[in-house]
């Protein structure tokens, strides 16, 4: 009985001279304006220009069994949140957006319709035209002969090239064999009654990355099979390579990290494969011709990856610096992201900003997690170091949101605000009380 004394007292003097992880920066942040939007999705990418927002909506419902009235491009006025004007937004159709980018002053933008749509930034419609699937991503700005133009890719699994002047088709090409049929029913009007409902190919962008040379941006493709390098001048393959017995990649619906450009440029994919009945992931690294160069096993337990452009993988529990290959692989656990949960992580999936936010003399990512267990699985706000893994701030959110987090000074006091959209349809602008010279912009 003494000697069990004895071993509890050492174990309480240990437990008391241990370093504990800090406790994160609880965080209420002030709310500067919300506007009513209707409901986002990880893929939207919004713009902003001359003082509005333009962001697609998918209006009441992600998916349109009947007619949303909600849905289209909402132009917002930063500074006070108010809904200047909503286009694209007819009644007959899927009128769902996401990714909206902008090409010589005007607005280029894909929707659940099957249609490419260009507007002037006042809502004034320009040209649209038919495609083949919903575009759940964002048009890819490229010059072909000089010329600017988009590429998009569609959940069909269609890729095609744009001139942005006029709408007029440059090259198409569909990537799965089944839907290859489907080109040429491709209708002059919008379709109500779609062919893809749920296809679900291409959610995410293609790699863009200069392959052969020729200055126009290529395409490459990750899909659970293998990765397909496209021309961005003409569509046609360049290579194609089949991951068969490596695994699955578990970044399909991320971003994918990419480092370094030309002979250079490397890929890193983290795959999933099985080992003795267990699951594991790997970094694979690739060149730009999908050559396999390196692999790294992942001792990480982190669960999904989230998207982010910063030369870094974020998971749940650690920031992942892959680097161009295995030797430079860097590691940072975020402190206090372990929980009593079935799969041991306090945090779910999520996404994270494009730019990076210094603080505490460190760089930070701005990251929103779908549902956190310290806060009743709602939805929370992060700030996290890079260096540290501490969380510097954590922010719990009025409902579930699966928004990339938005940071910027919008009301143009001088200080970071940041825009996330949540499930009750809301736009939420939030004060960090950080200093707009603490953004650190993406490359």
């Amino acid at each position: 009985m003494k000697q069990l004394i004895v071993i509890s007292l050492i174990a309480l003097l240990i437990s008391a001279v241990l370093p504990k992880p800090p406790a994160e920066t609880q965080s209420e942040l002030r709310l500067i304006w919300k506007a009513p939007i209707g409901l986002t999705t990880y893929r939207t990418q919004a713009l902003s220009s001359a003082g509005s927002l333009f962001i697609g909506s998918n209006g009441l419902h992600l998916r349109d069994y009947a007619l949303d009235l909600k849905s289209g491009v909402y132009k917002i006025d930063l500074k006070s949140g108010k809904v200047k004007t909503i286009f694209a937004n007819e009644r007959l159709g899927d009128m769902d957006v996401n990714g909206i980018v902008e090409v010589n002053n005007n607005l280029i933008f894909g929707n659940d319709n099957d249609e490419l749509l260009c507007y002037e930034k006042s809502g004034k419609f320009l040209w649209r035209t038919p495609i083949l699937g919903d575009v759940e991503s964002s048009p890819i700005p490229v010059k072909i002969g000089g010329k600017s133009a988009v590429i998009i890719s569609t959940e069909a699994g269609h890729l095609a090239a744009f001139d942005v002047t006029s709408g007029r088709k440059i090259w198409s090409r569909v990537t799965i064999d089944n839907n290859k049929a489907y080109e040429e029913e491709i209708s002059a009007f919008a379709k109500v009654d779609m062919y893809f409902y749920e296809a679900g190919h291409l959610l995410m962008n293609p790699i863009v990355a200069e392959l052969d040379g020729d200055g126009t941006s290529d395409l490459i493709i990750v899909d659970y099979g293998g990765m397909q390098a496209y021309a961005g001048a003409t569509g046609k393959p360049i290579w194609e390579k089949k991951f068969n017995e490596i695994g699955w990649p578990t970044t399909i619906r991320s971003q994918q990290y990419v480092a370094g450009t030309g002979r250079n440029l490397r890929l890193c994919i983290p795959m999933s494969h099985e080992v003795d009945g267990k699951y594991r992931t790997s970094l694979y690294y690739f060149d730009r011709t999908g050559k396999e160069l390196d692999k790294l096993d992942w001792n990480t337990d982190g669960s999904t990856t989230l998207t982010h452009p910063n030369n870094m993988i974020v998971t749940t529990s650690a920031l992942i610096f892959p680097g161009k290959s295995a030797a430079e692989y860097k590691e940072v656990p975020i402190v206090n992201s372990k929980a009593a949960t079935w799969s041991g992580n306090r945090f779910s999936e999520g996404q994270c900003a494009a730019d990076l936010i210094e603080y505490n003399n460190e760089a930070c990512v701005l990251a929103c997690f779908q549902s956190d267990s310290e806060h009743e699985n709602k939805s929370v706000l992060v700030l996290i170091g890079t260096q540290t893994g501490i969380i510097h701030l954590c922010h719990v959110l009025p409902d579930f949101s699966e928004f990339t987090p938005i940071p910027g000074d919008a009301n143009r006091d001088g200080n970071l605000d940041v825009l996330i959209n949540c499930a009750d349809q809301q736009l939420y602008c939030y004060d960090l009380k950080i200093k707009t010279n603490a953004l650190l912009k993406s490359k």
